[in-house]
């Protein structure tokens, strides 16, 4: 059962006194135009998620595929930011779904920080 949750504060201070596996869901639609596309991909520049940070392991989806992965200790990465690029053929207009499991076993753990779409240059 999925129940909200804060992106900007980690999981224990939020009360969910748990270790272990805790996965994050959201979906979301750009909404920009077919014919703005290409300025919003700036020109054949790369198109990336960026988390502020996550405390603990990560493994990133995207409509259901994985896109990427968190796999540095969470000792050195708990407040480093890092970008995971968006698949070729990422469409703005459509309606998306992005899916984040988080471990931990220890201490405060998951998403703490802002996450954002961001523009890569080649």
């Amino acid at each position: 059962a999925w129940s909200p949750i804060l992106i900007t504060k980690d999981w224990i201070s939020q009360g969910h006194d748990y270790y272990g596996v805790a996965w994050y869901s959201v979906s979301f639609q750009l909404g920009v135009e077919e014919s703005k596309q290409d300025e919003f991909f700036d020109k054949g520049g790369k198109v990336a998620l960026l988390f502020g940070s996550i405390d603990g392991y990560a493994d990133i989806f995207l409509d259901g595929k994985k896109i990427g992965e968190q796999k540095i200790s969470p000792n050195q990465m708990w407040d480093q930011e890092f970008a995971i690029p968006l698949p070729e053929g990422f469409d703005p207009a459509l309606k998306h779904s992005l899916v984040v499991r988080v471990k931990k076993e220890s201490a405060a753990a998951g998403i703490w920080r802002p996450v954002f779409l961001v523009f890569q240059n080649k």
